[in-house]
């Protein structure tokens, strides 16, 4: 009874606010000025495609974990839902 009435609910709601923590995180990826930019404009872009490039692929990782995390916290409250009417 303690487990389909606090503990899944409560693992459900912690597992969603990190999920939705990591797809807060993954908006908040700044592709900003590196701290070494070079006098050569075709160099200069370059060094802005590759800054744009591993943003996207660090908001990409983010996204990803959050998606599973996200998984997570619905099967966890599926099951706690189901649960909790069985018993």
């Amino acid at each position: 009874m303690f487990l389909t009435q606090w503990i899944l609910p409560f693992s459900a709601m912690m597992t969603g606010l990190y999920a939705a923590w990591l797809w807060w995180q993954s908006a908040q990826i700044d592709v900003g000025p590196t701290d070494f930019e070079p006098l050569d404009r075709a160099e200069s872009a370059h060094w802005r495609v590759t800054a744009l490039i591993l943003a996207g692929q660090k908001s990409a990782t983010l996204n990803r974990r959050a998606a599973a995390w996200t998984a997570a916290a619905t099967f966890l409250s599926t099951v706690a839902s189901f649960t909790d009417r069985l018993f």
